[in-house]
């Protein structure tokens, strides 16, 4: 199970997480407003870039443990695509991250928005102090932070592109599947979404003889892949063998004590290393 949280100090980190939600079908939470994270899978946090961080992501990732999964979009005025910006604050985020957590694979930059006469006192003095130093410094020596402070200051700048979340949606729905393939990769997941009969026969015979079993074309026909091509992203609500172990109980295959004799997963379990790896996470 999946959850997204944000920490928003302008209200761009929660507009993004917003409409993730709405793409998605994963709920969306202020990250003060969850303290227990433990049931969940994978975490995805959006959160403010504010003085070399990013709002509430400490407190976040000090309540995940190393066996969930993380991923990160920063909200900021500075353009994701300075590079050396970013470069610069992946080495501060190493600092807040534990390093089981940390994929710079799943972090992503997105484009924040500022409204000076909507500012918290606090945040009108920090802004006024990086303005004034901003403005005694020679231009070959500004930073993009302080060149972004300097573009927007006392103004309502909204550079919020909704489009900039696909990145992290498309990194999202390539997540491994139980069997240890990447979906979008994967004969099995192409056949059933395009409804083709000679790859899914392809594909069984290749799977028997791969997981010694007796796996055969009807079988290469996952619900979640037909009704929209989202397996491992909507695979709570839709995956057959995922919902199977719902209703036991449990939150993955891998913790059913079924699962040698399980005909859905059995033969996988018994037969594919890799498979065996994932069902256990």
């Amino acid at each position: 199970m999946d959850i997204i949280l944000y920490g928003s100090l302008h209200g761009a980190a929660k507009r993004y997480a917003e409409h993730l939600a709405k793409v998605t079908g994963i709920k969306a939470f202020d990250y003060k407003d969850v303290k227990d994270l433990g049931q969940y899978d994978r975490v995805i946090y959006l959160g403010s870039i504010y003085a070399h961080g990013v709002t509430g992501l400490k407190k976040t990732v000090a309540r995940m443990s190393p066996n969930q999964e993380l991923f990160l979009a920063t909200v900021g005025m500075v353009d994701p695509e300075d590079k050396a910006f970013f470069d610069a604050f992946k080495e501060s985020l190493k600092k807040q991250i534990p390093q089981q957590l940390y994929d710079e694979k799943k972090i992503f930059h997105l484009r924040g928005a500022i409204d000076y006469d909507k500012l918290e006192l606090k945040y009108r003095i920090l802004m006024k102090m990086m303005y004034s130093q901003a403005s005694k410094m020679p231009e070959d020596q500004l930073t993009a932070e302080f060149k972004a402070v300097l573009a927007t200051y006392g103004q309502k700048v909204d550079c919020v592109n909704l489009d900039s979340l696909n990145p992290l949606i498309h990194a999202m729905k390539r997540m491994i599947a139980i069997c240890g393939l990447d979906c979008e990769k994967c004969d099995a997941y192409i056949a059933t979404k395009n409804d083709d009969q000679a790859l899914r026969e392809k594909t069984a015979k290749l799977w028997a003889e791969l997981n010694n079993a007796p796996i055969l074309p009807e079988h290469i026909n996952c619900d979640g892949c037909r009704m929209n091509g989202r397996k491992t992203v909507f695979c709570d609500r839709l995956c057959p063998v995922r919902q199977c172990a719902l209703s036991k109980g449990f939150e993955t295959c891998g913790a059913c004590p079924e699962k040698d004799t399980c005909p859905k997963v059995g033969a996988i379990w018994q037969n594919n290393p890799l498979a065996k790896k994932n069902l256990k996470k």
